[in-house]
């Protein structure tokens, strides 16, 4: 019973992240806990976590509904997807926490819920799409005037630094980490 009754939970979760994707329809209250739930169910390595972080990036690109996903625990979602093994995750993860990032209210939620360091946490990687998307989250809230005290603490500097200097680098990347060290 309790496999049948995850199975229709994930069923009725992936309809709504179409609908939200889509941007059909607003953020409802109880979604982002299904999301949680779902996320919960399958583990951050599923393929249905990369639907779930894409859903994600739609709700903050829509910024109507950052407030109700802020407020149930969106970002503690993202925080948990931000550490699958899984580079598409990761990838939409850090897309994600990027579109938040373009919203000047969400700033101190990402700070005060750890999603700074969970960006920070995906600079580590090798990974040229994930890279350009940390450095354009870090670009994005330093030209939006968050507070410079977050950034240094958090510990982006010295990645975005690496991101300018290895060779080859995405050139938006290292563009984008460079603004984010002038502002």
């Amino acid at each position: 019973v309790r496999s049948v009754s995850a199975i229709l939970r994930s069923i009725e979760t992936i309809s709504t992240l179409l609908e939200l994707q889509g941007k059909q329809r607003a953020l409802r209250a109880g979604e982002v806990a299904s999301m949680i739930d779902c996320i919960g169910v399958a583990g951050v390595d599923a393929s249905i976590s990369r639907e779930v972080a894409h859903t994600c990036a739609a709700i903050g690109a829509q910024k109507s509904g950052v407030p109700l996903f802020l407020a149930e625990g969106g970002l503690e979602l993202l925080n948990n997807l931000a550490k699958s093994k899984n580079i598409g995750v990761q990838i939409e993860t850090a897309a994600a926490l990027c579109e938040f990032a373009r919203v000047a209210d969400a700033h101190r939620a990402l700070h005060k819920g750890g999603s700074l360091a969970a960006l920070v946490g995906l600079a580590r990687s090798r990974n040229p799409e994930l890279q350009r998307h940390v450095a354009v989250a870090f670009a994005e809230m330093a030209e939006r005037r968050i507070a410079k005290t977050w950034i240094v603490q958090c510990g982006i500097l010295p990645h975005l630094f690496s991101i300018i200097r290895v060779p080859g680098a995405h050139p938006e990347a290292v563009y984008m980490a460079a603004k984010a060290l002038v502002y």
